[in-house]
């Protein structure tokens, strides 16, 4: 059973960086670099992921800039992790990471490709598609932009259903996790304040699995995945057995205790108990491309995304957080008239955290993963941005 103070999923939480972290190596990426015209070189880029490293009590991560339209600048910086101290494999910038709620932005991205086909609509009830309680006054919008009142399920609170569910040990499918979910209690009325939660997501997958008729990696897969060209991303739940080899990170399971690695953690059964709320794995290079897809082209195809990065007052959009000078607020509540200037897609899970930043008045993206979860990572990503 996992224990009190399990990890708050899908929001940044806090570290010290105070436990011991494997001093990091260094691997230049494979990717191309175009240093004289880009904002930063790949010294400049590794000195920070160094600091991140040390910061953040992780032992590796993978850093990247891109400036629009050049080639991105990307480094890989210290191992993954290995137990008693030892230095596990170096960090691989070509690896499938873990990439957590960054899964929000795929099936937002879904929903409006669905919407275009007539297949949903986004201010329709939930109930047009599936039975959840009180579906009848929840449209797939308010699912989408975390403003329709449901409750905590897999957001860190315990005792919880979504722990009972990850503590049974098993591999779930989409339909388990909404039984286990169903009892859940809002929080809140459709339609009212934003509160992130992972559950919107969950039920949201399964609106889209029922009105696509489809197992949803299978939609992913052929209306997100292959129309934007990212064939390093997938949708492990339903995969085949076997999972994805992602790096070793580590994971506090317990506050105040020593961080467990992944590798001794069955990582596949909260991968599929998380489901559309944060299930997905891509690579550096995938996330480049995807943020290009979101925040510059604002296309998939025929489809319009823009809405995507609407930023409204609660600080989220369709699966994009609004990122201001003092970082997000979606998470704590966002003060009346917050202003954001720049977009994320962010992720936290067992052992990974990843982050894209994108500043659209400079046409700049950040991505960086660190192989340990629940960091607060807003103050220094900006600061490095502010730099460029």
């Amino acid at each position: 059973m996992l224990a009190a103070g399990a990890l708050l999923l899908g929001a940044a939480g806090c570290s010290d960086g105070s436990d011991d972290a494997v001093s990091p190596t260094t691997t230049a990426s494979s990717t191309a670099t175009t240093e004289a015209s880009a904002p930063v070189t790949a010294a400049e880029l590794e000195r920070f992921g160094r600091e991140l490293v040390a910061d953040t009590g992780s032992t590796g991560a993978i850093v990247a800039v891109s400036a629009g339209g050049v080639e991105p600048v990307v480094v890989a910086v210290g191992t993954e992790a290995a137990a008693g101290g030892q230095l596990g494999p170096p960090m691989d910038s070509d690896a499938p990471l873990h990439v957590a709620s960054v899964t929000k932005s795929y099936v937002a991205a879904l929903a409006l490709v669905l919407e275009a086909d007539g297949l949903v609509a986004l201010d329709a009830p939930v109930s047009t598609w599936i039975d959840w309680p009180g579906g009848e006054r929840i449209t797939l919008r308010q699912l989408l932009t975390h403003t329709s009142g449901l409750g905590r399920f897999a957001d860190g609170e315990e005792p919880s259903a979504f722990l009972d569910l990850v503590a049974a040990g098993k591999v779930v499918g989409l339909d388990e996790v909404l039984a286990a979910a169903r009892s859940t209690p809002p929080v809140g009325e459709p339609g009212g304040d934003t509160r992130y939660a992972n559950l919107n997501y969950i039920v949201a997958g399964a609106v889209l699995e029922a009105a696509g008729d489809a197992p949803l990696r299978d939609l992913l897969q052929r209306r997100v995945f292959g129309p934007a060209g990212l064939a390093g991303t997938d949708y492990p739940p339903g995969a085949p057995a076997g999972g994805t080899s992602t790096p070793v990170g580590r994971f506090e399971v317990v506050d105040d205790a020593d961080p467990i690695l992944t590798s001794q953690y069955p990582v596949d059964v909260w991968q599929s108990a998380m489901g559309p709320s944060s299930a997905a794995t891509s690579t550096v290079a995938d996330l480049l491309a995807w943020s290009d897809v979101v925040f510059r082209q604002r296309r998939l195809g025929d489809v319009d995304l823009a809405p995507l990065a609407e930023i409204g007052p609660g600080g989220v959009g369709l699966g994009v957080i609004g990122v201001g000078a003092d970082g997000d607020c979606v998470f704590d509540g966002c003060p009346p008239g917050a202003a954001f200037d720049r977009w994320a897609l962010n992720g936290d899970f067992p052992g990974a955290s990843t982050r894209v930043l994108h500043d659209p008045e400079r046409d700049l993206t950040l991505v960086v993963f660190l192989n340990r979860n629940a960091l607060d990572l807003d103050a220094p990503l900006i600061a490095f941005l502010d730099t460029l």
